[in-house]
C-alpha cells in the first residue's frame, strides 16, 4: 500500500467521524428548537453514564486514530492488517461509509422532532414506525455500526475492530433500555410493533426484502468494483512513475554530467524504497522489502533508453508494460493514447 492510498483511507475515516458527530450536534440543536427543550442530551442513570463513556471512547478513537496510523506503527493496536489492504475492501469501506450516513439522514428525516438521545421516564414522544422503522426498531444504531464497519475496512487495525465491538455492545444495552421504556408507555401497541420488526435486523418475513437488496448490491458491486480496482491501480502506477521520473530527470542529472540513470539500483539513494518499482497492476511480481534484496524480478518498470541525456526530451526513458505509460527525460508522463498524466489522487 502506497502513502497516497493510506492518506485517502485516513482522510475518509476522519472526515466521516467528524461529519457524523457534527451532524448529531446539528440534529440536537434543530430538535431543541422544535420542542423547546433539550432532547435528553445528558445521561440520567449510572448505566447511561457508563454507556456515554463508551461512546466517547468510540468517538475519540474514530477521530484520532487516522492521525496515528502509519505504514510502520509504533503500537500493536495501530498495525494495519495486510489481508484487508485490498482495493476491493477499500471500495467496500467507502460504500459502507456513504450508505451508513445516507441511512442516518433518512432516519433523522423520518423521526423529525421525535428524535432523542437519552431516556426521560416522564416524557411521551411519538412512536415512529415508518421509513426504516418499518423494518428495524433502531435503524440509527444499525447505520452507526455500518459506518464503523466501513471505517474498519478503511483502517483495518485491532483498535478499529475494538471500537466496533465496544459500540455494538453499547447500542445493544441502549436499545434494550429504550424498548423497555417504550413498552411501559405504549403497552400493547409497542408489543405489536416489536412482533413485526427486528431490533437492528429485519424479522424473518422482512429479510427477503433485505436479501433482494443484498443481491442487487452484489450484482452492482460485481460489475463496478473490478473497474474501480483497475482505476486505482492505474492511478497508483502513474504516481509511482512520477516519483521515479522526478528523481531520475530532475535530481540525478545534476550530479551525473547531465545523464539519466541506466538502472534502478543506482538510484537507491534517491528512492528511499524499491517498493515503488512494482506496478500495482503487476500481480506476478512482488516488491523487494529493501534495496539489499532487490532483483530484476522485483521491478515492473523498464528504463527504455540507457545513458539518455537530460536534453533528449523526445526519447522515452521509462515505461510500464502493464498500463502502457511512458515517461520522457523532461519529467513528462503519457498514457498509451498520448494523454499527459499528472500526479493524482484516486478520484
Amino acid at each position: 500500500m502506497v502513502t497516497e492510498d493510506l492518506f485517502l483511507r485516513r482522510a475518509v475515516v476522519f472526515a466521516s467521524g467528524l461529519v457524523y458527530w457534527a451532524g448529531v450536534l446539528v440534529q440536537a440543536r434543530r430538535v431543541r428548537k422544535q420542542i423547546g427543550r433539550s432532547p435528553n442530551l445528558r445521561p440520567r442513570s449510572p448505566k447511561e453514564k457508563l454507556l456515554w463513556a463508551g461512546w466517547f471512547l468510540v468517538i475519540a478513537v474514530w477521530l484520532v486514530q487516522p492521525f496515528l496510523v502509519r505504514h510502520s506503527p509504533t503500537a500493536p493496536g495501530l498495525a494495519l492488517m495486510p489481508a484487508l489492504l485490498h482495493p476491493l475492501v477499500l471500495a467496500a469501506g467507502l460504500a459502507l461509509i456513504v450508505a451508513g450516513y445516507a441511512g442516518t439522514l433518512w432516519s433523522y428525516a423520518v423521526m423529525g422532532s421525535a428524535w432523542r438521545i437519552g431516556i426521560n421516564p416522564q416524557e411521551k414522544s411519538e412512536l415512529v414506525t415508518r421509513g426504516p422503522f418499518r423494518l428495524v426498531r433502531h435503524p440509527l444504531y444499525l447505520f452507526q455500526i455500518v459506518m464503523l464497519a466501513g471505517a474498519f475496512f478503511l483502517l483495518p487495525t485491532p483498535l478499529s475492530l475494538l471500537i466496533l465491538i465496544i459500540h455494538y455492545v453499547c447500542v445493544l444495552a441502549k436499545a434494550a433500555d429504550e424498548e423497555s421504556h417504550l413498552e411501559k408507555i405504549y403497552g400493547q401497541e409497542y408489543r405489536e410493533y416489536v412482533s413485526r420488526t427486528g431490533r437492528m435486523l429485519p424479522n424473518l418475513e422482512k429479510r427477503w426484502f433485505v436479501l433482494g437488496f443484498v443481491v442487487l448490491f452484489g450484482l452492482v458491486a460485481a460489475t463496478t468494483l473490478p473497474a474501480i480496482k483497475r482505476h486505482a491501480e492505474a492511478v497508483t502506477c502513474s504516481n509511482q512513475m512520477h516519483v521515479i521520473l522526478f528523481e531520475a530527470c530532475l535530481d540525478w542529472p545534476n550530479e551525473h554530467e547531465g545523464r539519466l540513470p541506466s538502472n534502478f539500483l543506482s538510484m537507491s539513494n534517491e528512492l528511499n524504497t524499491p517498493r515503488f518499482l512494482v506496478c500495482p497492476g503487476d500481480h506476478a511480481r512482488h516488491p523487494a522489502p529493501n534495496w539489499y534484496s532487490f532483483a530484476s524480478t522485483n521491478c515492473s518498470y523498464e528504463i527504455v533508453t540507457k545513458g539518455l541525456r537530460k536534453e533528449d526530451t523526445n526519447s522515452v526513458f521509462l515505461r510500464c508494460e502493464i498500463h502502457g505509460f511512458v515517461g520522457f527525460a523532461n519529467d513528462m508522463l503519457f498514457d498509451s493514447s498520448g494523454r499527459s498524466l499528472k500526479p493524482n489522487r484516486l478520484w
